[in-house]
């Protein structure tokens, strides 16, 4: 199963970032809910429920942006090893470049 976004870092970086916001957001709703619970006596089994509820959303909200982090740190890695292998690659090809002009230019100096 793949997940969206999951192939491109700009959308796993995205996705991750949202999530991590929304993560804040959540842990902010959780400690107002508990607030109210407190000042509001008559609802406060309702309010610890959706404190409760929200303690929930935030853990899977942060697992999600774990998922999406861990993704992250994969493609850059796979990314910099892909630039590391072409750079790596034209390195070679311009030394045997060098190698045959400098073999063509001893050639020429014969003649």
């Amino acid at each position: 199963m793949t997940w969206p976004g999951w192939d491109s870092i700009e959308e796993v970086k995205r996705i991750a970032s949202d999530a991590e916001i929304t993560a804040v957001i959540l842990l902010i709703l959780v400690a107002l809910l508990e607030l109210v619970a407190l000042l509001w006596k008559r609802r406060e089994k309702l309010f610890i429920v959706l404190a409760l509820v929200a303690l929930l959303l935030l853990a899977g909200v942060d697992q999600l942006a774990n998922h999406y982090n861990h993704r992250k740190d994969l493609l850059y890695d796979q990314r910099e090893n892909s630039i590391t292998q072409n750079l790596q690659k034209k390195a070679n090809d311009a030394a045997a470049d060098a190698k045959d002009a400098r073999s063509q230019a001893k050639d020429a100096q014969r003649c």
